[in-house]
């Protein structure tokens, strides 16, 4: 729908509640007053964190991890 409007938050909860012979998919509600998740968190950018190098030597992490268990 060309008119909807992803920043007001009830019509997002409307299409979200919308099931049966029609399910709508897509970004219901979106806010751009605040900045997102990956512009908070600068390390998010890129590729997934669980495919990215360690930069902790894994001794030194099997080692914090031992000490948890």
């Amino acid at each position: 729908d060309p008119n909807y409007d992803p920043s007001d938050w009830h019509e997002a909860m409307k299409r979200a509640l919308i099931w049966g012979d029609e399910i709508p998919i897509g970004k219901f509600f979106e806010r751009t007053d605040l900045p997102s998740l990956v512009q908070s968190e600068p390390i998010l950018e890129g590729e997934p964190l669980a495919h990215r190098q360690l930069r902790t030597p894994r001794e030194v992490v099997q080692g914090f991890v031992a000490e948890l268990i």
